[in-house]
């Protein structure tokens, strides 16, 4: 009960305070007169028991009711702010990190930062109340890198914004031990906001996993001061009350309910866990690339990353296209890097060149990365080279590794990107490509990419060995195999080769298509395994079949009745047995 004991006089006859312009506080004065005023031991082992106890009695009385109300209080002795009989004169103003200070004769306190103390006590005193934000200090505090006294432990956590109730608190208890308060205040003060959250009564009983009724949970947020309106059945609106700093959101309401209610009150229910789905595009690439690029090492190969530019000259030189002029760098930062790169395998053989400069023999490098074509539109290609030896020199191959050849190549490729074919391309580089040893990469019937060896000129040009090889591929187009797992036959697999003679100009892809088309259930691979020539005209090919049934060994006139009906697909193509 507010009981204020005021003497004659007004706190304007005594006090003046300059303030310069707005300030980032809230903050109340009174001037009293505490000649009289005896502090009693009660309150003096109060503040003992928590290790609070102060020099002098008005110190003592400011913490008892900084820690009754929760209202950061502070107190200012007549001979630390006054010059000899005039009037008290206080100056207020914001400093360049916009915390505010309190000077007298001397600088006196930061408000919410440190409190400065008393050495020499008065019988008139000027007491404060202040309330600063608490997120806004401890923000300016991290910034600025400010010294902080012990009041910031109160002040970051937040205090009691109520500060004319925290004031008058403090003279009632001044004037019930014998002081007396000048008559008036001088305040600046700007209204609090308040924070207003609507929230689902069924959100709440879902964070708290049990349900509590409505009224109920009105009732424990009225007794704990939110003001509460029902917007709908299922919808609270929720004023805060302004000295709960802690309350920003719907699990914060959630909270106290159960604080009041009491955790061992809670029914456990198993946690559910709802997350939405994250898998997208972006993700699928991610998981593709690092797949490729885990398969690559695997082979042997090392990632290497280079600028997305590249020389325009070597590009031309090479038959690669190059960006229109109109779209091109017109900044470039060197004449090496003087447009962006329509492949990525002029930089892989910058490397080879580096890495043989530096004496290595044995090259293989791939790159994951952007390319472009001449409108400038952007692809993401996943390129390789392997230059030199096939492997490292070892005891194995006593220190004389072969070196690496098309197919050898060209199966470390399928190692990475799964099984595809070769076909024979109809526009060829033959400016930077071997003319007779280059193809195009098909997968499900689509072309994915070029693989071949360099042309001996490119070899000679960057002045590296002979036998590199390189494959570029288009990464989008990479589609990585679903294993699905299958039933191993239990039946023995028989296995037959046909010898077949053949035209020159036959390409073998007429010969697979062929064979593929009869749809042999019990056909579960065919390889060609042998080649060489007869004459000018004709070579001699062997293909091996591998036949097995799921069901049931096979006869011998079955496995004959589909090696016959190979053998007539094969004359329909004017193939020959030999």
């Amino acid at each position: 009960e507010i009981n204020i004991n005021e003497n004659d006089e007004a706190i304007g006859r005594v006090l003046d305070i300059d303030i310069q312009n707005s300030i980032n506080s809230n903050l109340i004065y009174k001037v009293a007169d505490i000649t009289d005023l005896e502090l009693p031991l009660l309150y003096k082992l109060r503040l003992g028991f928590i290790n609070n106890l102060k020099k002098s009695d008005i110190e003592n009385l400011v913490e008892y009711a900084t820690y009754s109300t929760g209202v950061i209080l502070n107190v200012y002795t007549k001979n630390i702010i006054q010059n000899n009989n005039e009037k008290i004169k206080l100056e207020i103003f914001d400093d360049k990190n916009g915390f505010t200070n309190i000077i007298g004769k001397v600088p006196l306190s930061i408000v919410g930062i440190e409190k400065g103390e008393i050495e020499n006590c008065d019988n008139i005193v000027v007491l404060e109340a202040s309330y600063i934000n608490p997120v806004k200090l401890a923000k300016k505090v991290y910034k600025s890198k400010q010294k902080i006294g012990e009041i910031y432990y109160r002040t970051s956590r937040g205090s009691n914004p109520n500060i004319e109730f925290g004031l008058d608190y403090l003279s009632t208890v001044i004037s019930n031990l014998n002081g007396t308060i000048y008559k008036g205040e001088i305040s600046f003060i700007d209204d609090l906001e308040d924070i207003s959250i609507d929230v689902n009564l069924n959100k709440i009983n879902t964070i708290i996993g049990q349900t509590i009724e409505q009224s109920k949970i009105e009732h424990i947020l009225t007794m704990l001061d939110f003001n509460v309106k029902s917007l709908d059945n299922t919808t609270l609106n929720i004023t805060v009350p302004p000295q709960r700093h802690d309350i920003f959101n719907i699990a914060d309401i959630a909270e106290e309910i159960v604080r009041v209610i009491g955790i061992d009150n809670i029914s456990s229910v198993p946690l559910c866990m709802d997350e939405a789905n994250r898998i997208n595009q972006v993700a699928k690439n991610l998981d593709k690339k690092n797949t490729l690029r885990t398969n690559a090492i695997n082979q042997g190969f090392f990632e290497t990353i280079t600028y997305m530019f590249s020389q325009k000259e070597l590009l031309e030189k090479f038959g690669f296209e190059v960006v229109e002029d109109k779209k091109d760098i017109a900044n470039p930062i060197t004449s090496e890097l003087n447009t962006f790169r329509t492949t990525l395998l002029i930089n892989l053989l910058l490397g080879v060149k580096h890495n043989t400069n530096l004496g290595f023999k044995y090259i293989p490098l791939f790159e994951i990365g952007a390319s472009f074509n001449k409108n400038r539109t952007q692809f993401n290609k996943i390129a390789f080279v392997h230059s030199g030896y096939s492997e490292y020199e070892q005891l194995s191959n006593k220190a004389k590794p072969k070196k690496i050849d098309f197919f050898t190549f060209s199966q470390k490729i399928l190692n990475i990107i799964g099984n595809f074919e070769l076909q024979t391309p109809k526009n060829i580089n033959k400016t930077f490509f071997h003319p007779y040893q280059v193809a195009n990469i098909i997968s499900n019937g689509i072309n994915i990419g070029v693989i071949g060896k360099i042309h001996p000129n490119v070899a000679a040009y960057f002045d590296i060995d002979e036998d590199t090889f390189v494959a570029e591929v288009d990464f989008d187009k990479v589609k990585l195999p679903f294993v699905l797992a299958k039933d191993i036959s239990k039946y023995q697999m028989v296995k037959r080769d046909l010898s077949l003679v053949v035209s020159k100009n036959l390409e073998y892809k007429k010969i697979k298509d062929a064979i593929k088309k009869l749809n042999i259930k019990q056909l579960k691979s065919f390889n060609l395994i042998d080649i060489y020539s007869i004459d000018n005209e004709v070579d001699s090919v062997t293909i091996r079949f591998s036949i097995q049934d799921g069901d049931k060994t096979l006869t011998d006139n079955e496995i004959n009745d589909i090696i016959d009906l190979i053998i007539k697909t094969m004359q329909n193509l004017g193939i020959k047995l030999r």
